[in-house]
């Protein structure tokens, strides 16, 4: 684990020592050589839309977790009356209610794994849309600053200067562009 951290370390260095010695080979005005960082979850976090579309995940979350809790009270009911009176049923109706009680264990399992794969699809929506303004925005922004590169913020970079790292220029730009006013409620939680 650490190995790997330091190589990705390692090679985010090189690229970045390639690219700034490339610039300087090509003769480039030094203002096209300017780097920076953007760190693309907070950007998820902190626009509007994004706090929007994490709510609205959260709300679907809850509403899931309810009915998940009730279907789970419904087979933990169902296992302790089992329990309870297994001496006393005929061999017929203990395998009947045995077989209710897998039935229903396999169904919540496939309500879990469902419920699931719908918040993955949501999230991944979310970000899908997000992700494509945002890009446009970086490109907007990179020509306008006139940038040599922009880097992604991610687990490779340990320590990015604060100077270097303009994720809240990014943020106002895109609530000016694509925001619109939350809706009055309670902050999003950071799943």
């Amino acid at each position: 684990m650490i190995r790997q951290r330091l190589t990705n370390i390692l090679k985010g260095m090189l690229i970045l020592v390639f690219l700034t010695q490339w610039g300087w080979a090509q003769g480039t005005p030094e203002s096209a050589q300017k780097f920076g960082f953007v760190d693309s979850l907070q950007v998820l976090y902190e626009t509007q839309e994004g706090k929007r579309e994490i709510s609205k995940i959260q709300a679907f979350l809850e509403e899931r977790q309810k009915d998940f809790d009730a279907r789970r009270m419904e087979l933990d009911r169902l296992r302790q009356q089992f329990e309870s009176e297994v001496r006393t049923l005929d061999r017929q109706t203990g395998m009947e209610r045995q077989r209710t009680i897998e039935d229903k264990g396999l169904q919540l399992k496939r309500f879990q794994e469902d419920t699931q794969g719908e918040i993955t699809r949501r999230r991944d929506e979310a970000l899908r849309a997000i992700s494509e303004k945002v890009g446009e925005i970086l490109v907007e922004y990179g020509e306008k600053q006139n940038f040599g590169v922009i880097f992604l913020r991610g687990e490779t970079q340990v320590y990015v200067d604060p100077a270097l790292d303009f994720t809240s220029q990014i943020i106002r730009i895109y609530d000016q562009k694509y925001g619109r006013p939350m809706a009055s409620g309670p902050p999003p939680t950071t799943p």
